[in-house]
């Protein structure tokens, strides 16, 4: 598993792009574009030539992701929160 502060750096193999869209789908915090939009949340799109805003109308193009967004992060999430859950269904609350 690579170090958190490790980075890739576009262009990314196809791999890569597989490995990165997973990672947008999985329970952690999604890449998303910095800039405001009518959207709440604007997520990133991985590339060959890197990260896109999902909205077509932004430009906003990032050439970086923490390699560790390549991996197991269900097990690195672990190595850190044991407990941690990754269920589709949110817990209920009281």
């Amino acid at each position: 598993m690579p170090e958190p502060s490790e980075m890739i750096f576009a262009p990314w193999s196809e791999e890569t792009v597989a490995a990165l869209s997973r990672y947008q789908d999985g329970p952690v915090h999604p890449y998303t574009c910095p800039n405001e939009h009518q959207q709440e949340e604007t997520r990133l799109v991985a590339t060959p030539n890197g990260w896109v805003c999902s909205d077509d109308s932004c430009a906003y193009a990032q050439n970086w992701a923490h390699a560790a967004s390549l991996g197991d992060w269900e097990a690195a999430i672990r190595a850190v929160l044991p407990s941690a859950t990754f269920d589709d269904k949110p817990e209920a609350t009281a």
